[in-house]
């Protein structure tokens, strides 16, 4: 199920696409691939999940219902994308409204 939390020792997994059972459908063309969820200090890992869940639903640029990803880690992604096209001498603008 979406949301699904998997932890093995110190390792914790999170599925953020998979079956939706209110769509009564999985909404995706691969298998679902859990997140790897992680922390440099303790912390409930389980409340850590509710929060990436909720910013898989964040992406207002969107159609989609929900995404893979947190809005901040797709976001950085398509960021990241837009400046390997940049030249090598080409400055770039700092402000959010050049990458949405």
């Amino acid at each position: 199920m979406r949301g699904t939390l998997c932890r093995l020792k110190d390792q914790s997994y999170f599925f953020t696409g998979r079956y939706i059972p209110w769509w009564n459908e999985y909404p995706g063309m691969h298998i679902p691939a859990p997140l790897e969820v992680g922390s440099a200090l303790p912390t409930d890992m389980k409340l850590r999940s509710k929060e990436i869940l909720t910013l898989t639903k964040m992406n207002w640029n969107s159609s989609d219902g929900i995404s893979r990803l947190p809005i901040t880690l797709l976001f950085a992604r398509r960021v990241g994308e837009l400046m390997t096209e940049l030249s090598d001498n080409a400055t770039p603008k700092a402000s959010y409204r050049f990458y949405i």
